[in-house]
């Protein structure tokens, strides 16, 4: 007989860090750390990875925007194995000032979007940008928006986002610099009241202070299942051989 036994029990939230953390690689023990005390998660980060360089991560799919040309930066989202989700184009929202992947999960109060943004600091971004940013993000209801913008825009009051973010400065300055808010946590209206952020204190080795978000949603998890032989009945036991005499 086989025993199907079902592993998807759901969690009570769904974490995000959000970091950017000036290079993936070098803070590999860091991320391990992390996915151990972490039970339900997606990892959003400014990646420094090229095409051409490999990063695993054991337990988490990977998903990137690699870089490509001379001045890019690169992103990442890192999200659990077990975890529904799947990925959304957002070429039509597409500027050369920024670089950004999307996400889209599943769980038990609809799905909800996941954005991770760079935003270059050198570089002018259209006010339309920010605009069409605000309206695809109304148009997916529960959408939250994360990552390093280096800037803030009127656009996110215009369209009724909040910005999450607590009082805390997200970039690590000399102290004779005023504090410094670069790394945002913007969400939509109807996504807001489930989300809480908090900025951690310790920067991970980065100069950027990680932001953990907690969405009082549960995701639906994929389902496994383990296949056992039950030993215990004769279903399980081969039985032997007659003898003739």
């Amino acid at each position: 007989m086989l025993t199907f036994t079902n592993n998807s029990r759901s969690p009570r939230s769904f974490n995000i860090l959000q970091w950017n953390c000036c290079g993936v690689r070098n803070k590999f023990s860091q991320l391990q750390s992390i996915c151990k005390n972490t039970i339900s998660s997606a990892f959003s980060r400014i990646a420094s990875l090229s095409f051409i360089s490999k990063f695993f991560l054991r337990g988490f799919h990977i998903i990137r925007e690699d870089i490509a040309n001379p001045g890019l930066r690169g992103v990442c989202i890192l999200i659990r194995h077990n975890i529904v989700f799947s990925i959304i184009d957002l070429s039509d929202l597409r500027d050369n000032s920024v670089e950004m992947l999307g996400v889209e999960v599943s769980s038990d109060n609809g799905k909800f979007t996941i954005v991770n943004i760079y935003r270059h600091p050198n570089c002018n971004t259209p006010a339309q940008f920010y605009d069409d940013l605000m309206r695809f993000g109304d148009s997916k209801g529960k959408c939250i928006f994360v990552g390093d913008f280096n800037a803030y825009h009127a656009s996110v009051e215009d369209h009724y986002a909040c910005i999450l973010n607590d009082e805390r400065p997200t970039l690590l300055l000399s102290p004779n610099s005023g504090p410094s808010v670069i790394d945002l946590v913007i969400a939509t209206a109807d996504m807001a009241p489930l989300c809480k952020a908090c900025t951690e204190e310790d920067t991970w080795g980065s100069d950027h202070y990680p932001i953990t978000i907690i969405i009082g949603i549960s995701p639906i998890l994929r389902q496994r299942y383990t296949y056992k032989i039950n030993l215990e009945t004769s279903e399980g036991i081969p039985k032997r051989p007659r003898s003739f005499v």
